[in-house]
């Protein structure tokens, strides 16, 4: 009897791993019904204000005081609610510790839960695909590349969630060859339009405005053309200068 118990003891442990050996998206989906809790460590220079709501970002492009306030650091703490065996929701707030979850996964490693939230926004759109995609966005080790662009590129995803994934590549640190590149593959005007305000961020990078002004005289779309010149006129360029000089004396 002793040895039966044993057996089937065993063959309980082979046929559910520990959760450190299963990927976040088996653990959440674990939970048909209820909210999921993690936590993961943020990139340098990530804080909040008082109510954990994101509130600074320092990188070479994008620094600032987004909010008065008290600024305060601490691990970047999602929540995902889950009906019918569904994510329905994302909420993220920064060392906040949230109400109690159905289940807490504990601390998860940065770049498998940017990863993950980032294939959420695939099929979340409004302010849950933003807060997923903030999240991922400021997840430390996570570069937003491959799959932000891989979610721009998806007809299928909602097209709040593509634009700010355009946003956010145009924040991260992925060379401007590659964001400039991405144009020819945007064939929503919406977009592009996007697209030229992403493009506005990269301060002081002479590729960003050639490609700006190169949008503003061909794109297709006379919207986008007209949002690339307005956006020229904020980046303070000496070529953007030139070129508005251009067409006002033509």
């Amino acid at each position: 009897m002793i040895r039966i118990l044993a057996l089937a003891a065993a063959a309980l442990m082979v046929a559910a791993p520990p959760a450190s050996a299963q990927s976040i998206a088996d653990r959440v989906g674990a939970v048909r019904e209820g909210t999921v809790a993690m936590r993961f460590r943020p990139r340098p220079g990530v804080c909040a204000n008082e109510d954990g709501g994101l509130r600074w970002i320092r990188n070479d492009r994008m620094n600032g005081d987004w909010n008065p306030g008290p600024c305060v650091a601490g691990p970047a703490v999602v929540t995902i609610s889950r009906a019918s065996g569904d994510a329905v929701s994302v909420r993220l707030r920064i060392g906040v510790r949230l109400s109690d979850a159905t289940a807490d996964l504990g601390e998860v490693p940065s770049r498998e839960a940017a990863a993950y939230l980032t294939s959420l926004a695939h099929h979340i759109g409004g302010r849950s695909g933003n807060d997923a995609l903030v999240a991922a966005a400021i997840a430390d080790d996570y570069d937003v590349w491959p799959d932000f662009r891989r979610l721009v590129l998806d007809a299928d995803a909602p097209m709040q969630s593509r634009e700010q994934a355009v946003f956010w590549i145009g924040q991260s640190e992925t060379p401007i060859s590659n964001l400039i590149a991405l144009y020819d593959d945007l064939s929503s005007p919406h977009l592009r339009e996007q697209f030229a305000f992403a493009l506005s961020q990269r301060r002081g990078d002479d590729q960003a405005v050639d490609k700006l002004i190169d949008i503003a005289k061909h794109d297709r779309d006379a919207g986008v053309r007209k949002q690339a010149m307005f956006w020229l006129g904020q980046t303070h360029s000496p070529k953007a200068t030139q070129f508005f000089r251009d067409v006002l004396t033509r």
